[in-house]
């Protein structure tokens, strides 16, 4: 796929492609390639759902040339963005007090409790990107029969390890914060840790999966 430049302010460029799966796996395999074989003058990538994001230096790089190298780059990527991340499994607690959207959403899909928990853990889910809070990653996989419109009303406040879903994505809320999605369960993991080297737990491009526990594991995790 071809892709579009935009110029952002005079030091960003934005590669941007038609909304597709590959364009997705092309802006992570752009942006691990421009990690790997540095460019210089580039400071920093930054992948969305279907672009990304390059930050340079204008006083090292001019734009025509940098749209030059990605064109060239991107001519040996199609084959890499097929390439999958790190394996993570995340432990999730389901009792009702930790997940107050669980029994709706079953009796929405007009299935059980049970049922909905073994849809959840019994998919495969995908980070395409980093948004919205450190460490908040959109994961993609969710089983379309569990899929919800986001709530009418955001709720003020989420806990942090919230396990959540709306319009056909699944997340984990990293900080306690206002949000709109609806609460599935709770994790014991940091998803974001500032006093840890690497503070983020998801990086773009890891393969996730959900495994229930108990509440006293969870406690326990904490």
């Amino acid at each position: 796929m071809t892709p579009r430049f935009h110029l952002v302010g005079d030091g960003a460029l934005s590669v941007e492609w038609p909304l597709t799966n590959q364009a997705n796996r092309l802006a992570r395999a752009l942006a691990e390639d421009l990690t790997a074989r540095a460019l210089p003058g580039v400071q920093e990538c930054v992948p969305a759902l279907r672009s990304l994001l390059i930050r340079f230096d204008p006083q090292t790089l001019d734009p025509e040339g940098l749209e030059r190298d990605i064109s060239l780059r991107l001519q040996g990527l199609e084959t890499a963005a097929g390439k999958t991340g790190r394996l993570i499994r995340i432990p999730v607690c389901f009792d009702a007090d930790l997940a107050p959207d669980l029994a709706g959403l079953a009796k929405a899909k007009g299935i059980t409790r049970q049922e909905a928990i073994a849809r959840l853990t019994g998919a495969s889910y995908t980070a395409l990107f980093m948004g919205f809070l450190p460490g908040f990653a959109y994961l993609d996989g969710l089983p379309p029969e569990l899929s919800l419109p986001r709530l009418a009303t955001p709720r003020t406040l989420v806990p942090a390890g919230s396990l959540a879903l709306a319009d056909g994505m699944c997340a984990v809320y990293p900080l306690q914060s206002p949000g709109g999605w609806h609460l599935l369960g709770r994790t014991p993991l940091k998803l974001f840790d500032p006093e840890q080297a690497d503070p983020f737990l998801l990086q773009a491009g890891d393969q996730i999966s959900f495994f229930a526990i108990r509440r006293a594991e969870f406690e326990g995790g904490r």
